[in-house]
């Protein structure tokens, strides 16, 4: 609705229109939402879609000819660490931890429990591991009666919302990023792209991800991090235990993810080819 309202304004000032995609509004869950996404994406010059995997859902309803690709990008100001890492560990009676952090909504589709569940045998090799939750969400109470069931509450903390001031910080702090997002269709939820993963890049931290959704983009797998299919624990145990236990690897890999977001995934990357989509649209109208 919200789109032909957008398309009909935009023919009565005379000002084309250009949407960009995340992920879940174009995500369908039956015949009938396919059918909207359909019309939703019908009246836009251009379709912006944050990840090739958003590129190629929306290209199941959507002329390929209007689509462009333009990743999210990061705010290096919102990630500088206001806190050193020692005073943080120190603060959280931390020291001499490895620690693992995830950030975001506490939803089935962020595979949290995945992680939780991969956690003992993980702590058998790496006794010294502190997991850090940050986030809050309809399935906090579930996680934590988890972590309650496998006895990990000395090993696993939820810390609730983290205002953008202290993120940096989390990040900087952590070893390891790790975030198991899936895909749950009928319920619309996807992981369009995974900013976070891309953040915890820019801090130079190896990140590990669900391979779902739009990660692909946000992580390049062997070299920036790993992707791991979403339910598999065996695997993501390993993971865990080789880069909790090798610090060149962890090294190598956050420093090639720094890199890779430094070239192509700060905000100035988005607006240059955002101005690119735009410019692309009013040649079209003259």
């Amino acid at each position: 609705i919200n789109s032909i309202f957008s398309w009909i304004a935009s023919k009565a000032i005379r000002v084309p229109l250009v949407a960009t995609v995340h992920g879940i509004d174009i995500c369908p869950r039956n015949f009938i939402h396919s059918i909207i996404i359909r019309c939703y994406l019908l009246f836009p010059k251009r379709i912006m879609a944050v990840s090739r995997f958003i590129y190629e859902l929306a290209a199941l309803n959507a002329n390929r000819n209007k689509l462009r690709i333009v990743n999210n990008g990061v705010d290096l100001r919102k990630l500088k660490a206001t806190k050193k890492k020692g005073i943080l560990k120190k603060e959280l009676g931390l020291e001499n931890k490895k620690i693992l952090l995830s950030v975001g909504c506490l939803a089935n589709r962020k595979g949290i429990d995945i992680i939780i569940k991969a956690l003992p045998d993980v702590i058998k090799s790496v006794p010294n591991l502190a997991y850090l939750i940050i986030g809050k969400g309809e399935e906090e109470n579930n996680l934590k009666n988890l972590v309650e069931s496998l006895n990990l509450q000395d090993n696993i903390r939820f810390l609730g919302y983290v205002s953008d001031k202290e993120i940096g910080s989390y990040f900087n702090l952590c070893d390891i990023f790790v975030l198991m997002s899936n895909t749950i269709k009928e319920k619309g939820g996807v992981e369009g792209f995974g900013i976070v993963y891309i953040e915890a890049s820019a801090m130079g931290k190896p990140v590990i991800g669900g391979k779902s959704g739009g990660t692909g983009d946000a992580i390049v797998d062997n070299e920036t991090g790993f992707r791991i299919l979403p339910n598999n624990i065996n695997d993501l145990k390993k993971k865990m235990t080789l880069l909790l236990k090798n610090g060149k690897l962890r090294k190598r890999m956050g420093a090639a993810g720094r890199k890779r977001v430094m070239k192509n995934f700060l905000w100035k990357h988005n607006a240059e080819k955002t101005l690119k989509v735009y410019n692309e649209v009013l040649n079209l109208a003259c």
